[in-house]
């Protein structure tokens, strides 16, 4: 799909919305641990680019944040 030509294409990133859930398998799986999926998603990303105001929840910085129910369970489909 991401082949064919502008506008005909769809928009975003192939594997951005299975990114997280992907991550806390690993998390739930003993992979990896959950602070290494915040550094790998949110404080990394902040550092590398050095994006103001992102990467940790604390004061001065936006309250960007993902809530999930880590006992769900469904699986990644076409």
């Amino acid at each position: 799909e991401k082949a064919r030509p502008y506008p005909d294409s769809p928009s975003g990133m192939p594997g951005v919305q299975t990114l997280l859930p992907l991550m806390l398998n690993h998390v739930a799986e003993g992979r990896t641990t959950l602070q290494r999926v915040i550094d790998l998603t949110s404080a990394g990303p902040q550092r590398i680019f050095g994006i103001a105001g992102k990467g940790r929840i604390a004061v001065g910085y936006d309250a960007d944040f993902t809530v999930v129910d880590l006992k769900a369970r469904w699986t990644v489909e076409e």
